[in-house]
């Protein structure tokens, strides 16, 4: 075969041959035409010299070179383009691989962050709570420690070993060496409650065997280590002569407990052996696995600084705290249990699913992943001494977990794959595991309505246990606040609850409103269905409890007065997919009605439930977890039926607020002979008053640090836009304001409604209707616009709230002036109160200590300074509804600005200065409007402050200083309040349409209640007044 420059080469020399025969054709044709033949000959052969030859053959080589290097130029460009869109490929798709993997690693790692975080939060709220019914077991009984023996531990002690992970829990007094021999006398008599509970099991054959899980140390009292108690030295366990793994393991905790004032958790022992008969025959494996102790302090009494009397100790498995945290099918998730010193080692778990391996005492984790290690405390200590164990868990991927986001196919495969795979996440979120492939198979057949049998996707359950929950107040509390705020506390309290159904095994199958519908016993069936719901239920009340208290602080006053109420009932369901436009999994038979009317029927903080439910308990050996409720509940439908109580926290069943748990427990004791009691009542409710305050304060705090911050910006905005985003309070400022709320809240007085309950009461309305001006403001124009510009206006408006009724005697500015009160006398008569209370906070303010805090809400100009006073001046007196001359000069300036025609006809200057009129007088009614803002609200909050102000009224009637029973105008004068103010402010806020749809909700609920109370206004003015005359005798017997 030729190789292509030879065939170029001939090519060429036979175009050199064809161009000199072409010359040679022409020069004849030239010369014949021309006559001269000879002439014409000679001169072509001299044009025929070597040197053109050669010229043309050189021609013909450059364009053999040229088309040469096209050639590669070509080919070599065609290479580069290939290698690039190949790179380009590979990228894209390895890209979208590690973004994938990036997002669903980090929402897995948070999510096991948060449950492990929680569920050790949960088992130190149990062993806290069994001290905190030992303590409160013995002030009732009138024991003295370490002579103390709770009748019925078995079961108290039970309800601990059977929630969470705590698999035993022990209490054991300290005996200080001088009573060591009267307490081995003692714990010998006090042995009883073992025969008890052997009873208990001969009576319940299905009843756990005694001490299986709860420990008094009177029947060990020779196998625990003897305690010494010198009250000149630190509290140390005696560690005997042949001291036990498990003495120095108690020694060591008890130390760390004591030094840091905590609830402490052990490192991690392979001590499984030492309990051997804690465990099933299927769980024998297990005994190797990592297990720790937790402890906790039991007092001799509740309070800051009380003796500690003994402590309690709890078995748990660290096993426990990594079952159920990944979705079914996910595999390879590495959990390394690391800490501080003392918690001398480490220990590796691998995830797969809901199960989880224990591989070893060491990190066993693979090291070329380490950068995507994430770590989290175990424990959220404030101190943590040196021979504290704070524990550290360090979550990795596996490279199987990584691979299996990695993909070799095309591009458009692996979206439409990702796009599947979506729509797998948000139908295994939806419906049950069994029905999640049918409900994918015939998703094209869901608008058809077909009624072939094979398209229908039903079945039916015989055994479920059917939970509806309800969040108690919820409505009253939603309609004073933003739909923000109302959708932040939904996802907080009903996400926290997902994860504990994920934990639990428990299926979720809608939140319609504020109500959570859950089931167990499908679509897996599972004998312990009924338990395995109460003990969801329970874990869902303590984690409410911590909740709306936390929230309080970002979601202002009452949120920590809400509560959860729960109905449970077992029975068979019928549950299928209602397919159509919006496709959805539920539950229909007559045991969702039962559950419903459990759940309505039921109380505050408690979990009611049916006949059916606690038949099963029985049948598991719980009977202690439950009491019957007094008297048979009327269930519609059903007629009055019989229904039961679940045991909770001792005091957490009767109380409305997690606070008030202790107080109740003493004051539910029968020795209402001895006095102490009331005073220890007092002195817990006085505490649980202290720490709702303190919450208040928090978030008040928040709310004028965010305002200060907007002013801080307006500034900042003028200057460099720029900025913005990096303006923020200083520490210091923080600090001032936070003393300064402090202080304001110390100075009201315990009035019933004049208090700081009610001034952030109308904080939270005024920031709700300026947060729905601010929203408008892309819409905003004149004195709308003028509002949404002034920051410090608004900060005006939210601190004037805070003051407005500081140092409040309880008694109206008539009475005052009537008395001749020396306020009264100071201010002329005019709004003596109001102003009062507005010298005390500005004179507050005003004060070096705050010096920083001024410095930023008016900077260094004096102008600002006394434009905050003035701003402050007109909000403080603005709520003096019941002064006629300021009601009618207030209703003169509204019409002037509001009414009146002749405002079409200004100029831009005039119109500019009327819109600051406006803006001002709007600011005022806003003020107005919020310090009554209860009217123009539900129902129940109408009626809740409503009964307050009726309260101190009473209390000033029977202290002299009203002339006239409330009791006898209040209906009517309600009538007239809301005939006279309320309604037309609400009307007027509507009018001057800046608040938008609140204006309409204000006047709705104002209407609505002035109606309501017509019609029972009169039955609960009695109420009332029933109430607190007996109140008054109570407090004069």
């Amino acid at each position: 075969m030729e190789s292509p420059m030879g065939s170029l080469n001939q090519t060429n020399n036979v175009v050199l041959a064809e161009m000199e025969v072409e010359d040679e054709e022409n020069v004849e044709s030239l010369s014949q035409s021309s006559g001269r033949g000879s002439n014409s000959t000679s001169d072509v052969s001299r044009c025929k010299s070597n040197g053109d030859k050669e010229a043309l053959i050189e021609i013909a080589r450059k364009e053999e070179r040229n088309v040469c290097m096209i050639r590669f130029i070509t080919i070599t460009a065609v290479i580069i383009c290939a290698i690039s869109v190949s790179s380009l490929v590979y990228f894209f798709a390895t890209g979208s691989d590690t973004r994938n993997f990036e997002i669903e690693y980090n929402l897995l790692v948070q999510n096991i962050h948060s449950l492990v975080v929680w569920e050790v939060k949960y088992n130190f709220a149990l062993v806290q709570q069994l001290c905190g019914t030992i303590t409160s077991e013995s002030l009732m009984s009138n024991q003295i420690f370490p002579n103390v023996t709770l009748p019925d531990f078995e079961i108290t002690g039970g309800f601990v070993d059977g929630m969470g992970g705590i698999m035993m829990a022990l209490f054991a007094p300290l005996i200080p060496s001088s009573q060591k021999k009267k307490w081995e006398e003692y714990s010998v008599l006090h042995q009883d409650w073992l025969n008890r509970s052997a009873l208990l099991k001969v009576e319940s054959p299905s009843h756990r065997d005694p001490l299986h899980g709860t420990i008094q140390d009177h029947e060990h009292d020779r196998h625990l280590e003897v305690v010494s108690l010198d009250p000149q030295t630190n509290v140390e366990l005696e560690i005997p002569d042949e001291p036990t793994i498990l003495s120095e393991i108690w020694n060591e905790l008890f130390s760390s407990m004591i030094n840091s004032g905590e609830t402490v958790l052990s490192p991690g022992y392979e001590i499984g052996n030492l309990f051997d008969w804690m465990f099933d025959p299927n769980e024998k494996s297990q005994k190797v696995d990592p297990h720790a102790f937790i402890m906790e302090k039991v007092h001799v009494d509740f309070g800051q600084g009380q003796e500690v009397a003994g402590f309690v100790l709890a078995l748990t498995s660290f096993r426990n705290l990594f079952t159920r945290l990944l979705p079914e099918g996910t595999e390879g998730i590495y959990a390394v249990v690391t800490g501080t010193p003392a918690c001398e080692r480490n220990m590796t778990f691998l995830l797969r699913g809901d199960t989880a391996d224990f591989l070893g005492y060491e990190d066993l984790h693979e090291l070329s992943l380490d950068h995507h290690k994430r770590s989290v405390p175990m424990e959220l200590y404030e101190t943590v001494p040196d021979d504290l164990c704070l524990h550290l868990l360090n979550v990795y991927p596996s490279k199987a977990y990584i691979d299996s986001f990695n993909t070799n196919k095309p591009v458009l495969v692996t979206k439409r794959e990702q796009t599947k795979n979506a729509a797998l996440r948000v139908v295994s979120s939806i419906f049950p595991s069994n029905v999640q492939e049918k409900v994918l198979r015939g998703a094209t057949d869901v608008n058809t309505g077909s009624t072939e049998k094979e398209n229908v996707i039903a079945s039916f359950y015989p055994a479920t246990t059917v939970l509806f929950a309800d969040i108690e107040g919820f409505t009253a509390w939603s309609s004073t606040r933003e739909p923000v705020q109302v959708f932040r506390l939904l996802e907080c309290v009903y996400g926290a609850f997902d994860g504990i159904a994920r934990r639990r095994n428990i299926f979720k199958v809608e939140t319609v409103g504020d109500c959570y519908v859950a089931v167990c016993g499908m679509p897996e069936p599972r004998k312990d269905h009924a338990v395995a719901m109460v003990r969801f239920a329970r874990d869902c009340l303590t984690r409410m409890a911590s909740l709306s208290h936390d929230l309080e602080v970002s979601l202002g006053p009452d949120t920590a007065d809400l509560g959860f109420r729960v109905g449970i009932h077992s029975g068979p369901v019928t549950g299928g997919v209602l397919r159509g436009q919006n496709s959805r999994f539920q539950l229909f038979g007559d045991t969702m009605n039962v559950a419903a009317r459990m759940e309505s029927t039921g109380l505050k903080n408690k979990i009611q439930l049916s006949t059916a439910t606690a038949k099963l308990l029985l049948k598991a050996g719980k009977e202690h977890w439950i009491e019957k409720r007094e008297g048979k509940v009327d269930i519609k439908g059903k007629g009055k039926l019989e229904t039961f109580f679940v045991r909770g926290v001792k005091g957490q069943e009767a109380s409305e607020s997690k606070d008030a748990t202790v107080a109740t427990n003493l004051s539910s004791s029968n020795h209402s002979d001895q006095p102490e009691r009331s005073v220890k009542v007092l002195e817990h409710t006085n505490e649980a008053i202290a720490n709702k305050t303190g919450r208040l304060v928090d978030w008040n705090t928040d709310v004028l640090s965010r305002r200060i911050t907007a002013i801080l910006k307006n500034e900042v905005t003028l200057v460099d836009p720029g900025m913005v985003e990096h303006v923020e309070l200083s520490p210091t400022a923080i600090k001032q304001l936070h003393h300064f709320v402090q202080i304001i809240a110390s100075m009201y007085n315990d009035n019933p409604f004049h208090n700081f309950s009610h001034a952030s009461h109308v904080t939270l309305s005024i920031e709700k209707m300026l947060s729905t001006v601010e929203r408008n403001n892309e819409f905003a124009s004149g004195y709308a616009n003028n509002i949404c510009n002034d920051p410090l206006a608004q900060f005006s408006a939210v601190l004037a709230a805070l003051i407005h009724d500081c140092d409040h005697y309880g008694i109206g500015n008539t009475t005052l002036v009537e008395e001749k009160n020396p306020i009264a006398i100071l201010y002329e008569g005019k709004s003596p109160a109001e102003n009062h209370s507005l010298s005390l906070g500005w004179e507050l303010l005003m004060e070096p200590q705050f010096s920083e805090l001024v410095k930023c809400i008016c900077g260094k100009d004096r102008k600002e300074v006394e434009r905050l006073k003035d701003l402050l001046t007109k909000a403080v007196l603005a709520t003096d509804v019941f002064d006629k001359e300021l009601k009618e000069e207030r209703d003169k300036e509204w019409e002037k600005v509001f009414g009146s025609d002749n405002n079409n006809d200004l100029n831009d200057k005039e119109a500019e200065q009327l819109d600051k009129v406006k803006a001002t007088i709007v600011m005022e009614h806003l003020i107005q409007a919020s310090d009554v803002v209860h009217t123009m609200q539900h129902w129940h909050v109408y009626i809740k402050w409503n009964e307050h102000l009726f309260e101190e009224m009473t209390i000033a009637y029977h202290n002299g200083h009203l002339s006239k029973n409330p009791a006898e105008f209040w209906y009517q004068g309600e009538i007239g309040f809301f005939n006279h103010y309320i309604i037309p402010l609400a009307k007027k806020l509507k009018e001057c349409k800046v608040f938008g749809v609140i204006c309409d909700e204000f006047l709705d609920y104002a209407e609505a209640n002035l109606k309501e109370w017509e019609t029972k206004g009169q039955q609960i003015v009695d109420q009332f007044s029933k109430k607190y005359s007996c109140n008054r005798l109570g407090s004069n017997e």
